[in-house]
Order: structure tokens, then C-alpha cells, then sequence
């Protein structure tokens, strides 16, 4: 069962979470679990200085469980960066999505912006990632494979590289366009 997306996103680049991202950036939750109680929550940003579809793309969750990846996002690897006085956002010259699309989720239940109740041990929070990453994520995984199949340091195959947007586009975006999720 496909995990319901709810989202917001911005087609033309910063705006979201980030006015100077030049990237196109979508948060939202993702519901997961038995239940369906808990939404973690997710930011993805693409690639800001380079064609996103050949770009790489990282996972970040920030160093334990119950540290808000989002606020690694806003303080560190993220195309924004908090002034030192905490009062405005700045334009982070190291951002790692200078060069590659980034995901940020907080997890589990109830760190950062996520939702609901917290795991009871950390095998069931393992399980509730490895629920994302196989629902969905494992097609697009699979397509993103091929237009990297030159090789570590070789060019990217741009027509896989659009058949890899296209089927995660498809599992993600198309779907919650249909169900009128925003």
C-alpha cells in the first residue's frame, strides 16, 4: 500500500522553507505505520546550481533518533541557513544542494514537524523507515540505478535519467495531483 503524501511545493524555486533556494522544493507528510497515526515529515529540495536530473540525490536524517533532520536543513546542509541572532534567514554558500537534491525527514513520531506517537523501540522505527524507502522509493531507486548505470564518475544517461523523473514522478507527484492532496 502506497503511503499517503501530503504536500507543499514550490514550482519555481525557493518560497517554501527557503526564499534564496533557486531549486524547486516540496515539504509536506508522509502517513505511515499499522495505523496510519503517524506523518513524518519530509523536505525535498533539488539541486540548485546543476540540471537536478543528473544530479545526485542524498537522504539526511540527522545524527540520532529524535533530532529534527529539518533543523539540520536550516542550520547546515541546506541551501538556507539561520543568522547567528536565530531572527532571519540567510543564503548558505556550502549548501549541499549546490550539487545535488536533498531529503530531509523527521523522525521518528513526534521529532521536528512529525506527528503522532513515538515508536515503541527503535527496531519499529527501523521498520517505519524501511516502509517508506520500499513503498515507492524502491521503483524510483531502481530507475535512478539505470540512469547512473555508466559508472561511478562516468556522465549520467540522460534518456534513462527522464524515464527515472518520469516513473517517480508518476508514484509521487501524479498520485496526490489525482487524490487532490496539496
Amino acid at each position: 500500500e502506497t503511503p499517503a503524501f501530503l504536500h507543499l511545493r514550490s514550482l519555481n524555486g525557493g518560497g517554501v522553507l527557503c526564499p534564496y533556494s533557486k531549486g524547486k522544493l516540496e515539504a509536506g507528510y508522509i502517513t505511515i505505520g499499522v495505523f496510519r497515526k503517524k506523518k513524518y515529515f519530509y523536505a525535498v529540495m533539488e539541486a540548485e546550481d546543476v540540471d537536478p536530473s543528473l544530479a545526485p540525490t542524498f537522504w539526511y536524517m540527522a545524527g540520532e533518533p529524535g533530532s529534527s533532520s529539518l533543523g539540520e536543513a536550516m542550520m547546515l546542509n541546506g541551501p538556507c541557513r539561520m543568522s547567528p541572532n536565530g531572527e532571519e534567514l540567510l543564503d548558505n554558500t556550502y549548501s549541499w544542494t549546490k550539487q545535488a537534491n536533498g531529503i530531509w525527514i523527521d523522525a521518528p513520531g513526534p521529532t521536528g514537524f512529525s506527528v503522532g506517537p513515538i515508536e515503541s523501540t527503535l527496531e519499529k522505527f527501523i521498520d517505519n523507515m524501511l516502509d517508506i524507502m520500499k513503498t515507492g522509493l524502491g521503483v524510483c531507486k531502481a530507475a535512478v540505478d539505470k540512469c547512473n548505470s555508466n559508472g561511478p564518475g562516468k556522465p549520467a544517461k540522460p534518456v534513462f535519467c527522464q524515464e527515472a523523473f518520469d516513473t517517480c514522478e508518476a508514484l509521487t507527484m501524479n498520485r496526490m495531483d489525482a487524490a487532490r492532496k496539496s
